[in-house]
């Protein structure tokens, strides 16, 4: 037992050994780290919201951005059917883009909604987000096979996410009257993916819908013109665009499917680029798909002459919109349909034609 005891060190030493062995650390340490350094880093970071804040009361943002970019001119183009945009400062977001867009002359956004770029263009993005919606659910059955035992769980959750993609591409698609024949298709998908979900029927019907959007491009993008064998010849870009649309359409592989989409997407963006003579044209898609040339909320439309114009999804108000004399504002009223009750705020409904709402003077 003595001898035993003897090789157990002195808890007295084993704290100054420990004692030695952490100064010696912390010394080391000290030689090779700035710990002012470290600490003024550490203050920054936890001080990022507070000084955030600061700047964010210190500046004007949107006066700022007022100051970098010059004012946007309208321009006639050479045909004096539709009025072009022109702006040298750069869209430096999508918000400023729709602001842009949305400061054209009423006359000149009621010839761009029913331009053939314009709408296919709003259908690319929209493409965009089906064919990805198709793939994520795709994606999520190969990965539901692979689970041991019970996947009801795994299913599930796959349907709540595709389901709110559905009601976001529904929300959107709403605006556009002109597409309730996809607007349908999405709240049939949607349905599918309530209580006992079938992924499966869910993905084909988002590719088949991705495909008919494709074709409703092809159409928009193909000229006017007699009836041949072979269709008039499109401008480069366009016929690019087109040639992309119809691969899409007939394309088996899903991947393929998200390549051709998005290179079609952008494609759109830049020919809306062009028509609007804007040099930074990422995205314009996706802000005509949210309507940026339909709201006429506040817009003065009493010299513009409507006679030929379709209004079907316009935006109007009660308390904003000025219209021609001619326009009999009862039966437009009962011919749109109010966004919310006592709002004051209406959508033209489709099928109305402007030259049935004015009164022969």
């Amino acid at each position: 037992m003595t001898g035993v005891s003897a090789a157990i060190p002195d808890e007295g030493a084993v704290d100054d050994w420990l004692d030695r062995q952490r100064e010696a650390l912390i010394g080391g340490l000290a030689e090779r780290l700035d710990v002012e350094a470290g600490l003024r880093a550490v203050r920054i970071y936890a001080r990022r919201d507070d000084l955030v804040g600061d700047l964010g009361r210190a500046l004007d943002v949107e006066s700022g951005l007022a100051a970098i970019l010059p004012p946007p001119t309208v321009v006639a183009s050479t045909s004096g059917r539709v009025t072009h945009f022109r702006s040298d400062g750069e869209a430096v977001a999508l918000g400023i883009t729709r602001q842009f867009i949305e400061n054209l002359p009423p006359a000149t956004r009621l010839g761009l909604r029913r331009h053939p770029i314009c709408m296919a263009s709003s259908r690319g993005r929209l493409v965009v987000r089906v064919v990805k919606l198709a793939y994520e659910l795709s994606s999520d059955l190969a990965a539901i096979r692979e689970v041991e035992g019970s996947p009801a769980l795994h299913l599930q959750l796959a349907a709540a996410r595709a389901r709110s993609r559905a009601r976001a591409l529904a929300r959107d698609l709403s605006r556009h009257p002109a597409l309730a024949h996809a607007l349908a298709a999405v709240l049939a998908l949607s349905r599918s993916l309530a209580g006992d979900p079938a992924l499966a029927v869910a993905r084909d019907n988002a590719r088949s819908l991705a495909r008919e959007l494709a074709l409703d491009i092809v159409k928009l993008l193909t000229p006017a013109g007699p009836r041949t064998r072979r269709a008039p010849a499109a401008p480069g870009a366009q016929a690019f665009a087109r040639r992309l649309a119809l691969d899409l359409a007939y394309t088996a592989d899903s991947r393929d499917e998200i390549e051709l989409a998005a290179v079609l997407a952008h494609a759109l963006d830049h020919q809306v680029g062009d028509l609007l003579e804007l040099k930074h044209a990422e995205g314009l898609g996706a802000v005509l798909l949210a309507g940026a040339l339909d709201d006429f909320t506040d817009a003065d439309l009493s010299d513009v002459d409507l006679s030929a114009v379709d209004l079907t999804g316009v935006r109007w108000s009660e308390w904003g919109t000025r219209w021609p004399a001619t326009v009999d504002i009862a039966r437009l009223r009962s011919e749109s349909q109010e966004t919310e009750p006592g709002s004051g705020v209406y959508v033209v409904a489709p099928g109305t034609a402007t030259v049935d709402l004015t009164t022969l003077v």
